[in-house]
C-alpha cells in the first residue's frame, strides 16, 4: 500500500500543480464582482437530457488545459481527464459516490480471501485500428503498470474472456483503481505498439473510446472524430457518440479562455477554478459547474519534540486564529465555503454538521498559547507549495502574527519543495502548506496522500494508524470507518484545513454534457454529450 500511495501522491501533487496556477490566475487581480448568489452552486450537477431526445451530429469546441507531449502512452500519462477518457477507456468506472460499474469488463469478482480481482472482458470491443480487445490484450495492458502496482503478484489469462489479478494483500481502494483513478489503467492497442512502437503511440494513441485522434499540436490544439464502430449504446439502445467531432484549444491562460467565450470560439471551458474565473461565465450567461475534491491545508511539524507544533495546544491555536470565512468570502466570489474537516465537500465522508472542527476565535488562539507555555508567541515559518496562493498566504500569516505567532513565508519552488515532502522530506518548526486531495468520492485518499507526501514531519499517533488499517483493510470503502481516521486528525489538529480546492467548467446553455456524476472530478462522460441546438 505504501508504495502505491506514494505513486499516487507523486502524481497527484504534479496535477494538482495545475489547480494553483489557476487558483493563482483567478485570485491574482484586485477587482471585485458581484458574488453568485448560492442558487447558482452548481456543485456536482449535470446538464440532464432527461426530458430531451438527444441530437446526432456537430462539433463540441473545448478550451483547455495541454496535457503535454504524452496523449498515448497510458503508462506515462498524467492528467487528461475527459480528453484523454474520450478516446481510451478502463475495464471499470464508478459514479461520484465511488460506486464501481463495468466497462470494458462486463463484469468483475473479487476473491473471497481478497487475493484477486477477476474480470469478464466485454465481447465484441474493438480498437480504432480494427483489432480486438481480449483477455490477452487486457494482461498485456496490465503488464505495462506492473512495476508500478506493488500490491500485484502475477497477471493471468484464466480463459480467452477472463483476466485475474493477484495481489500481494488487500486494500479496498484496488478495485478503485481499474475504474476512475489517477493514474488511470487505460486500454490500448497491442496491435498498433507492435506495428509502430512505443514512441508512435505516445502521439497517436489507439484505443476503444468514442474518438479517436485526427491530428494533435502539442500545446496547441487536438481535433478528435467520431469511432463510428464504438461498442456503447444509452439507455435507448441507441449507438454512441452523438457528437461528430470534438476540438480542443490548449491554454492556460483564463484571460485568453475568457476572450475565446466571450467571441464564440469555443462552447466548453474546462479547467476553471471555482471562484471569480467560475463568476466571469456565470456572467456570461453560461451553465457553472463546480465539484470541490481537495483542501488547501497546514500541516504542523509535530513529530519533532522540540518544535511548539509538537504541542497540541499551539496546533489548535494556529487553528482558531484563522478566519477561514473571510478567506473564502474574499477569494471565493460565492463558490467557495470554509472548509472545518479533513474530507472535501464532495466526498462521501464530508459531514454538513461537523462539531470537531474548531472556529475562527482569536481570544482562544491566544489563551492556547498561553497553556502550552508560549503567552508572548513564538517564531516559525509557513512553507507554501510551488504554486499555492501568495495573496492568502500572507493573509494567514497576517492572522498568526495577531495572537502572536510570528511567521516567515517561504514560496517554495520546486526543488526546494521536494526536499521537504515525501517519506524522506524534512522540515523543521514550520507549517507545510499544501493541497490535500480526496483521489476519489470518499475522502480516504485524504489521508493516505497526507501519509506519504508529508513524509515524518507530523505525528501518526497509534490511534490514527490503527483507524486508517481498519478504513483500508475493510472489504470495501466504509463512510465510517474514513470519518473515524479523519476525526482522529482533525482532534488532534494534524492537519488545518485552510481553504476549498475545487475544479470548474463552464459551457454554453445548448452543450448537454454530465457533470460530477463520475468518480473524479475532471472526467465526464462526452461520448453521451450533444449540442441541442
Amino acid at each position: 500500500m505504501e508504495s502505491r500511495s506514494l505513486r499516487l501522491s507523486v502524481i497527484l501533487l504534479a496535477s494538482l500543480l495545475v489547480a494553483g496556477m489557476l487558483l493563482l490566475a483567478a485570485c491574482g487581480g484586485a477587482s471585485k464582482k458581484t458574488a453568485a448568489p448560492a442558487t447558482t452552486q452548481a456543485t456536482g450537477s449535470t446538464a440532464t437530457s432527461a426530458a430531451l431526445t438527444p441530437k446526432y451530429g456537430g462539433t463540441l469546441r473545448i478550451a483547455a488545459l495541454s496535457i503535454g507531449a504524452n496523449i498515448g502512452w497510458p503508462a506515462t500519462l498524467q492528467g487528461g481527464g475527459d480528453l484523454v477518457q474520450s478516446y481510451y477507456e478502463t475495464l471499470l468506472r464508478s459514479d461520484a459516490k465511488g460506486n464501481l460499474y463495468p466497462w470494458l469488463a462486463s463484469s468483475y469478482k473479487v476473491a473471497a480471501d481478497k487475493k484477486s480481482i477477476s474480470f469478464t472482458i466485454r465481447k465484441g470491443v474493438k480498437f480504432t485500428d480494427g483489432s480486438d480487445l481480449t483477455a490477452a490484450v487486457v494482461k498485456w495492458n496490465l503488464e505495462q503498470f506492473v512495476n508500478q502496482e506493488p500490491s500485484w503478484t502475477s497477471i493471468q489469462v484464466v480463459d480467452p474472456n477472463t483476466v485475474q489479478v493477484n495481489f500481494k494483500s488487500w486494500d479496498n481502494s484496488l478495485p478503485a483503481s481499474f475504474g476512475d483513478s489517477e493514474p488511470s489503467l487505460y486500454m490500448v492497442s497491442q496491435a498498433a505498439y507492435e506495428k509502430h512502437g512505443q514512441a508512435w503511440i505516445t502521439t497517436h494513441p489507439v484505443g476503444t473510446g468514442a474518438f479517436k485522434v485526427a491530428s494533435f499540436a502539442m500545446d496547441a490544439s487536438m481535433k478528435l472524430l467520431k469511432n463510428p464502430n464504438y461498442w456503447a449504446t444509452d439507455a435507448t439502445g441507441s449507438k454512441l457518440p452523438y457528437l461528430d467531432e470534438i476540438d480542443y484549444t490548449f491554454t492556460a491562460d483564463p484571460a485568453t479562455k475568457l476572450m475565446m467565450a466571450k467571441s464564440g470560439e469555443v462552447d466548453m471551458v474546462a479547467a476553471i477554478f471555482p471562484g471569480e474565473e467560475l463568476l466571469d461565465y456565470k456572467n456570461l450567461g453560461w451553465r457553472a459547474n463546480s465539484r470541490y475534491d481537495a483542501n488547501e491545508v497546514w500541516v504542523p511539524d509535530s513529530a519533532h519534540a522540540n518544535s511548539p507544533w509538537s504541542k497540541l495546544e499551539v496546533r489548535e491555536a494556529a487553528e482558531c486564529a484563522i478566519d477561514r470565512a473571510t478567506i473564502a468570502k474574499e477569494f471565493g466570489y460565492g463558490y467557495l465555503e470554509a472548509p472545518n474537516q479533513i474530507p472535501p465537500r464532495d466526498t462521501t465522508a464530508y459531514q454538513a454538521n461537523y462539531d470537531l472542527g474548531r472556529t475562527y476565535d482569536p481570544a482562544k488562539a491566544k489563551q492556547l498559547l498561553a497553556q502550552a507555555g508560549y503567552p508572548k508567541g513564538f517564531k516559525t515559518s509557513i512553507i507554501v507549495w510551488p504554486e499555492g496562493n501568495k495573496d492568502i498566504a500572507v493573509a494567514e500569516q497576517q492572522y498568526l502574527a495577531a495572537v502572536g505567532i510570528k511567521a516567515d513565508v517561504e514560496f517554495a519552488d520546486a526543488g526546494k519543495w521536494n526536499s521537504y515532502t515525501g517519506p524522506q522530506g524534512h522540515y523543521q518548526n514550520a507549517l507545510l502548506e499544501a493541497p490535500d486531495s480526496a483521489q476519489g468520492p470518499t475522502g480516504l485518499g485524504c489521508v493516505t496522500f497526507a501519509m506519504f507526501l508529508f513524509g515524518n514531519n507530523w505525528q501518526k499517533p497509534p490511534e490514527l494508524m490503527q483507524a486508517l488499517g481498519a478504513a483500508t483493510s475493510a472489504p470495501a470503502p466504509d463512510v465510517s470507518l474514513i470519518r473515524a481516521t479523519t476525526d482522529v486528525m482533525t482532534k488532534n489538529a494534524l492537519m488545518i484545513p485552510l481553504y476549498e480546492i475545487g475544479g470548474a467548467r463552464a459551457e454554453e446553455p445548448y452543450v448537454i454534457a454530465d457533470y460530477g456524476t463520475r468518480g473524479l472530478a475532471a472526467y465526464s462522460s462526452l461520448e453521451t454529450a450533444w449540442l441541442n441546438k
